[in-house]
């Protein structure tokens, strides 16, 4: 009662505090959230919200401006082409024939490599959006290294979109020396309760905080000029799997030399709880909605072809109809 009572009679103590509160508390902003929405009315909730929101988007806009501007040489870069592939790494991909896309221009998630037609002189041409591992500090850090090492071995063509924390930890393990890298900012989830501002969408400024990395491999494949985004790979199926076995396409015997000792003792972490699973979908599939909103206004459309899965947020359509010469072969 007492934070209600104060919250509704100083409205202007909530703009001058909420800001430094937000700011300061980090990742625990998220604990707040949830209890500021139980306790205060909701005009209030979503200004509290919106306003952690434009914080977190402020301090990596000014601490990361210069390391951004670069991304501009991307910006519709891919104007005359029609389409791209959007690659993740779902079970479905084992279906796929991937050798059409020695044709084509992908854009693969995280560890794509993992499959023999997505890597090694394959990637000329390609890119590939990794967010994940970096985003981890200290000895989950370090663990996941080897793995970076492997990736960077693997595609040794594709230009590469990192989060903008990477540059120092590449530069301090010496990983991509000499590479076409790119960095992106991230901060501030994108809510329904809350307008998407015009450049949300811009790698130079600072794109969704992704509760999957195919958001920002959406966003990418979009700033880059394609029209229409098709996904391969991209199940979404977290719901419905309690065992890493069928989480990809790959085994955690496949990757078990270069993931590190604990991902490989309890590869599903905190994502073995249906309830973590369930909350993050959710959330996911909330955020690829209101992409896909603001897309159609750009006159961008994105389909999903991995044929498997759950994601429907986008229309499906079928892999096979996408080559209709080959077909005819």
């Amino acid at each position: 009662m007492f934070i209600h009572s104060n919250l509704a009679n100083n409205v202007n103590l909530v703009d001058a505090g909420k800001r430094l509160l937000f700011t300061r508390l980090g990742a625990l902003g998220i604990v707040c959230d949830g209890i500021l929405r139980f306790c205060l009315p909701g005009g209030y909730v979503l200004r509290i919200r919106q306003a952690f929101s434009s914080a977190q988007i402020r301090a990596r806009v000014r601490k990361y401006a210069s390391l951004r501007k670069r991304n501009s040489e991307l910006k519709n870069c891919h104007a005359d082409k029609k389409r791209c592939f959007v690659i993740g790494a779902g079970p479905s991909l084992k279906n796929l024939d991937l050798s059409h896309m020695a044709n084509e221009i992908w854009v693969g998630a995280n560890y794509v490599h993992f499959h023999p037609e997505l890597r090694g002189e394959k990637t000329a041409g390609n890119y590939c959006v990794i967010l994940n591992p970096f985003l981890y500090e200290g000895e989950e850090l370090l663990a996941r290294i080897p793995i970076m090492k492997v990736t960077e071995e693997r595609l040794p063509h594709a230009k590469m979109i990192f989060p903008d924390v990477a540059q120092e930890i590449c530069k301090e393990h010496n990983l991509f020396v000499d590479r076409d890298v790119y960095y992106v900012s991230v901060g501030g989830r994108l809510d329904p309760d809350i307008p998407v501002e015009e450049d949300r969408f811009d790698l130079c400024s600072v794109l969704p905080q992704p509760h999957n990395v195919l958001e920002s491999t959406i966003l990418t494949a979009a700033y880059m000029g394609f029209k229409e985004i098709y996904l391969l790979g991209c199940d979404a199926n977290y719901v419905e799997i309690s065992e890493f076995k069928n989480l990809h396409f790959y085994s955690i015997e496949d990757v078990s030399e270069v993931f590190d000792v604990g991902h490989r003792k309890n590869p599903m972490g905190d994502w073995k709880q249906m309830e973590t699973r369930a909350h993050h979908t959710f959330r996911m599939y909330q955020a690829l909605g209101l992409i896909n909103k603001e897309l159609l206004k750009k006159g961008i459309r994105v389909f999903n072809a991995s044929g498997g899965g759950m994601l429907d947020v986008f229309p499906c359509v079928k892999y096979e109809s996408l080559f209709p010469s080959d077909s005819k072969k």
